[in-house]
């Protein structure tokens, strides 16, 4: 089964666009970010369809290779399609693991670990890990306080809605990315889900 998949993913890959397509720009630190999620996304799904799911070690991957010719860009399509082909196959779960993981990662990186609960800092220092100074995932919009000790979450131009039309909310990779960021810059425990998608029409991802 596990061939079958990657089969099945290889070939989706191929017959792609986006190879000839403009590079989207990313900065120094987003293709280890998108490598590093795609290669736990992988291996999680690896551990499903073996019918065991083992713990994702991040110092697993290795992050020291370069690209003296292509540098750091890519095209968001790419992208998409390891999340695309990983939603249909097993569904958001292992995406949300990968991104959510990779959000708890990022913030502790920039020295944030319990670092606020103000949503207006967090905002800030979101945006400058995940906007257009960092890694160049959204914008985020707005961050606004809830009284369970959560937070509504709004952003645009993200990577997953990037050029898709669909019929419910497709960010699932933003969403655990933004859920594990809140939940180790805040150090509450957090649950999310997509309320609203720019893929979907609307103004803004919530």
């Amino acid at each position: 089964m596990e061939d079958a998949i990657a089969a099945r993913y290889t070939a989706s890959v191929l017959r792609s666009n986006c190879v000839s397509q403009a590079a989207a720009p990313l900065t120094a630190n987003a293709m280890h970010y998108y490598r590093q999620a795609f290669l736990i996304m992988t291996n999680t799904l690896s551990s499903l369809t073996k019918g065991a799911l083992r713990p994702m070690v991040t110092s697993e991957i290795n992050t020291t290779f370069d690209r003296p010719k292509l540098g750091q860009s890519v095209h968001l399509v790419c992208f998409q399609y390891s999340c695309t082909i990983v939603n249909r196959l097993t569904g958001h779960a292992p995406i949300i693991t990968a991104s959510r993981a990779r959000g708890n990662d990022a913030v502790e990186e920039h020295g944030l670990l319990n670092f606020t609960k103000d949503s207006g800092v967090m905002m800030e220092k979101l945006n400058g890990i995940f906007g257009e100074k960092g890694t160049r995932l959204c914008l985020i919009q707005s961050v606004t306080s809830k009284p369970n000790d959560g937070y509504t979450v709004k952003l645009t131009e993200c990577a997953c809605s990037y050029g898709q039309s669909a019929e419910e909310p497709a960010c699932s990779y933003t969403l655990g990315v933004i859920i594990g960021a809140v939940q180790v810059i805040t150090g509450v425990h957090m649950q999310g889900a997509e309320m609203a998608c720019q893929s979907c029409g609307a103004d803004t991802c919530v």
